[in-house]
Parts: C-alpha cells; structure tokens; sequence
C-alpha cells in the first residue's frame, strides 16, 4: 500500500473537521479549521525537528503559530533558533511565556534568553509573574534571590530568601541555601566578623550530626579566601570536635589557600597518625586535596611525605604508586623516580614488565648500557619471555653493532609476541628493518619496513625513515611522498616528520610545498641545534632552487653565530661561489 502524502493527509484532516461540524448541524468554524490546521502543521513540524531537519520543523511550526498561536508551538520555535538566531529565539521565547506563563520550560528558556543578554529587570518580571503559579517552588525562587542580588535589590532578596527558607532545611536545597544566604549577607553589606559568626553558627550546629553540611559555611568563607577566619573558627571548637576529620581538612585547605605547604602536610599527616580514617577513606579525603595543589600536573615536594603515607596504606594500589613515579620525574627528582621503580619492581612481580621498561630506558638515555644489561637481567628474571625486554637487549647489540646478535634477539622477541599483537609486532619489523639498512641492506630493510607496516599501517618512524630512505636512494617518490605526507597526518608538529615530506617534496621539483614544510620544521626545531643544521641544509637547497641564494646564505649565516658548524660553513661557501 503506497503512502500518502503529505497534502492528502493534511487534506484529510480538514475534511474530518468539516464532517464533524457538519454532523452537529453547524457551518464548519474558520477557528476550527485553524486549530486543526495548527495542531497538524506542530505533529509534522516536531517530527521534522526530531529527524534533523531544522529548515522544513522552522517553517512548519512557524505556520502552525500562524494559523493558531500556542505556547508549545512558540517555545520549540525558541529551543530550535538557540544560538544561531538569538534575536529570534528571544521573541519566541518571550511569546510561548506570555502564552503559557504557568509552563516551567517556557519560563526557563525565556529567563536563560534574558540571563544572556544581562536583562535583569525583565528577568525579575518574568519570575515574579511565574512565581504567583508557582509560590513554592524552590528553584524559581533561588534563581529570583540570585537575581536580585545580582540587581542590588538585597532586601528583596533576603524577604524572598526567608519566606523560602522553611521550604529548603533537611532538602537537597540546602547546601545551595547556605550559599545563597552568604551572598544576601555580603550584598546587605554585612561585615567579615558577620560572616564568620554565621558560618561558626553553621559549623557548631551541624559538625556532628551533619558533617557535610556544617562544612557549607566555611567551605564559603575559604572561597572567599578568609583562611585565617576558618582557622579561628575551628581552633574554638571543643578538642573532640576540633580533631574531627572534616575539621583538620578544613584547616588544611586554609593552609594551602594561603601557600603554606609545610602547615598543610603537617596537619594531613596528623590526621593520618590518629586513626581516624580508615585506608579507603583517607584515600578519598585526601587524594583530591593532593591534586588541588598539583601545579601543571605536579604536585610540590613538601607534600611528597603525605603521598609516602598514603601509598604506605594502599601497598597493592598499583596506578597510586606509578602516579608517585611520575610526580618523582616532574619534580625533577630523576634518581628518587628511578629508586622507586625499582621498588616497585618488587612489589609488583608480576603483570607489570613496563617498570623494567621504563628503568632500561632511563639507563639508555644516559647511554649506560652496563645498567641497562643488569636491568634486563633482572627483568627476564621475572618475565622470561616478555617480548620488550628481550628487544632491549636487541638494540644494544645493535648499538654495540653486533648485527648478528642483534638479528637473533627481534626474531626470539618476534617468536615470543602473538599474532594478535599487531603494535608490538610491528615495532619489532621496524627494528630489523633499521638493522638491515644500517648495514646497506637496503632491499631487505625495505622488506621488513613493508611488513611492519602491514601489522600497523600508523607506525610513525617506519612511514618516515622507509619514506626518507625510499626517496634518498632513488626510489619511488610518489610511495616516499605518500608515506611521508601520512606521517605528517599523525604528527603534524613533529619537526623530523615535517623536514623529511618538505625534502621529499624538494626531490620532486614542487619547491613551493617544499619551503612551507621545511620552514615549519626549522621553527619548531629550536631547542634541537643539531638536527636544526640538517633542516636548514634542505631548506637552503630549496631556496637555491627558487634563486633565493642571498636569503639562504643570510639565514646560515645567523645560524652560524649561535651554533657552529663545519656542514654550515661549506654550504655557505657554496652558495656564495653561485654569485660570482
């Protein structure tokens, strides 16, 4: 049965409502046949607004307002012109609200258009009028005290505030209460002595009962930044109250508003020796206290104690202490961080061969390769067959080139990783494939470099170095250029990714290319001189190719005065001799 359409279905209602008037013996009514109209033109227009088409819901719902106004009409109208036509969503918010002004969603969007536009008389009007609907409800009428205050119509907010106030204690409300009664007391112009007598009223009346809640009122004068006043509040408390948990973290959060590290560690550790808490929960307390205090993610020295403390409770808590490691490296504590890798690889025996990874790094870094033997020593010790540490000690001999050692580490590693494991696998290819090239093997690198990046099609180093050398050896340059331009898909920033596409572009004569992708890389290679050299010797050749020679020798010539060297000084006297 085929569908109708969608002037038969709106001609078929139409038709029903003339049968019906003429069933009751009347002349069919214009307004009827408007309502209908209407009430259609809505059911069509909100199905379009619900499948993604806001042009067709806009003009449909637009002519069922016209054909017979409606609140849910106009405030659909409003929701869906938000943002894009603000002006717009305004006037349709405003007319669902006169429409419906009992209706809670139209009060709502119409008030957060006025919010928008800072109308803050109108907006009080909109929530005095809804409120006579509404006389208790609890959100209206905070919005309404906020509103005020923010208006300098402090009396009325605090009437409304008292009137409501009944309405909020033992509600969720009532945190929100405390707040807003602190605001009341600042805009009536209430002194700081008020204020803290207020939230020492607060404290007093709830600390035991109610924790959290207590804590509203000086939690407020903390975000005040009254430190000192939350300390003398508390320090009046009676010595039970006053050594609760949620008092000392109190005191504590005063100390590191006000920078005092030392205090603030102190007062955590006290709290920690009492016994208050048990692991979990000093876990909960504390940790976020921590983290407030991190600084560009690392947390200051003086509160390394307290994570030592809170680590001492949670032995087994593995993500806890690697995140000790790695405030140990921001610190700039690289021994203490290495120290405690190794103690954790006792802790952790098992199921966690990346903290002998991570020693082993450090060590090649420091190019010591003796440590870093020990650590793989010790490693296989734990994880006879992590794939990893045997690769490790593959790079060494590679280092060291023993080729043939080398080759038979990555194949043992390979032997070791299954299938499944495309990343690890892939990883191992590219090292036998920089194996084989670093001894002018060049067609079984190339081979290898194919099957690492059959087994991840995103390995970043092999997409460059199998492009760089593909193209340097005569190769393929649209396979170099393809590969190279994917590399800087990945890592657009990366200053040896952008000079290896600009060279290979260099190579194919599209010198303009070229120079936009080199000088990238020059600019973000500042803190890398040497590699900068190499960057700027491919720039320069293409700047010889562009006739550009005077800016190439001025730009190596300024390299020159800040980092010497030997390749520079020849390419300057090579360009030179083109201007003769």
């Amino acid at each position: 049965m085929r569908a109708l359409s969608f002037k038969q279905l709106f001609a078929i209602c139409i038709g029903v409502a003339c049968s019906i008037s003429f069933l009751y013996g009347q002349t069919p009514d214009q307004r009827v046949i408007d309502s209908v109209r209407s009430q259609f033109l809505f059911e069509q227009g909100m199905i379009a607004l619900h499948t993604d088409k806001p042009t067709l819901a806009y003009y449909l719902l637009s002519s069922s307002f016209n054909y017979s106004p409606s609140g849910a009409a106009a405030h659909a109208l409003a929701e869906l012109t938000q943002g894009r036509m603000s002006d717009r969503s305004y006037e349709w918010g405003r007319k669902a609200f006169d429409l419906s002004p009992s209706e809670q969603r139209y009060m709502q969007t119409y008030v957060n258009e006025l919010l928008q536009k800072q109308d803050w008389k109108a907006a009080i009007e909109v929530l005095e009028r809804y409120r006579k609907y509404a006389p208790t409800e609890v959100e209206a009428a905070m919005l309404l005290t906020e509103i005020y205050i923010v208006d300098e119509k402090p009396d009325k907010a605090k009437k409304l505030f008292d009137e409501m106030r009944p309405l909020m204690i033992d509600t969720p409300y009532e945190e929100v209460m405390h707040q807003i009664r602190f605001k009341i007391l600042q805009a009536m112009g209430a002194d700081l002595k008020e204020v803290r007598l207020y939230a020492e009223d607060l404290l007093k009346s709830q600390l035991r009962a109610n924790p959290e809640k207590a804590m509203s009122g000086v939690s407020y004068l903390l975000s005040m930044g009254d430190a000192e006043g939350v300390r003398e509040i508390v320090n009046r408390l009676p010595e039970a109250e006053r050594n609760l948990p949620s008092s000392r973290v109190l005191v504590t959060t005063s100390f590191m508003i006000e920078g005092r590290r030392t205090e603030a560690s102190h007062e955590i550790l006290q709290l920690l020796a009492s016994g208050q808490l048990t692991p979990d929960e000093a876990l909960v307390t504390l940790l976020p206290l921590l983290q407030r205090e991190t600084q560009k993610g690392v947390l200051p020295r003086e509160y390394n104690t307290v994570f030592e403390a809170l680590l001492a409770l949670h032995r087994d808590n593995y993500d806890l202490h690697a995140s000790y490691v790695a405030q140990l490296y921001g610190q700039g504590d690289n021994d203490g961080a290495l120290k405690y890798l190794y103690k954790l690889s006792q802790l952790f025996p098992k199921e966690h061969p990346e903290i002998w990874s991570a020693l082993i790094e450090e060590r090649l870094m420091e190019g010591d390769f003796s440590a870093a033997e020990r650590f793989i020593d010790e490693g296989l010790q734990q994880y006879p067959k992590e794939p990893s540490l045997i690769v490790y000690r593959g790079l060494i001999r590679m280092a060291q080139e023993k080729y043939t050692s080398a080759k038979e580490l990555f194949l043992q590693a390979l032997q070791f990783t299954p299938a499944e494991e495309h990343t690890v696998r892939a990883e191992i290819f590219s090292h036998l494939g920089d194996l084989y090239y670093a001894q002018n093997s060049s067609q079984e690198a190339f081979d290898y470099y194919e099957k690492a990046l059959a087994d991840n099609p995103k390995q970043i180093n092999v997409l460059n170095n199998y492009a760089y050398y593909l193209a340097t050896e005569g190769g393929n340059l649209e396979k170099a250029a393809r590969m190279a331009a994917k590399a800087v898909e990945l890592q657009p920033e990366m200053p040896y990714i952008l000079d290896t596409y600009g060279y290979i572009l260099y190579l194919q004569k599209n010198y303009t290319l070229a120079e936009i992708y080199l000088r990238k890389a020059i600019e973000n290679s500042v803190d890398n001189p040497d590699s900068r050299v190499t960057y700027l010797l491919h720039y320069t050749a293409v700047l010889e190719a562009l006739g550009k020679v005077a800016e190439a020798i001025e730009l190596l010539q300024k390299e020159l005065q800040t980092n010497p060297n030997e390749e520079i000084t020849v390419r300057i006297e090579y360009l030179k001799s083109l201007k003769k």
